[in-house]
């Protein structure tokens, strides 16, 4: 009989189990803390934008901006300007949008003027 034939099951099962493709779909603690940190900041303002199941869209469209522009400027950018910045992100276009991210996780609600104006975020010709 072969005793080694469990061992390499066991060891197959732990590779495959902590193997980072297993992770997919799962986010980050950074996005997590970031998505908690905005409902405590912003509550009624996630809720007037987002609707009533505010949290689960907020984490959502969260994690979509975070794969398209960076975990860290997403976090940024939601963390200073609230839920605005999902509607502010969608007017300005694919275009300007990583710009306009950027731009609101460095400066804040101040630079909320500049982003809604569409000659400042849209790519250079």
């Amino acid at each position: 009989m072969n005793h080694r034939a469990p061992f390499f099951i066991l060891v197959a099962t732990l590779l495959i189990c902590l193997s980072p493709f297993t992770k997919a779909g799962v986010k980050s603690e950074v996005l997590e803390v970031g998505s908690e940190y905005v409902l405590r900041k912003f509550g009624v303002e996630v809720t007037k934008e987002l609707g009533e199941e505010g949290a689960q869209v907020l984490a959502r469209k969260m994690e979509v901006m975070a794969v398209k522009y960076g975990e860290k400027e997403t976090v940024d950018a939601v963390g200073k300007v609230g839920p605005r910045l999902f509607r502010l992100v969608e007017e300005v276009g694919e275009g300007g949008a990583a710009k306009a991210v950027k731009l609101m996780g460095r400066v804040g609600e101040d630079s909320i003027w500049i982003v809604s104006r569409k000659k400042s975020m849209a790519p250079a010709p």
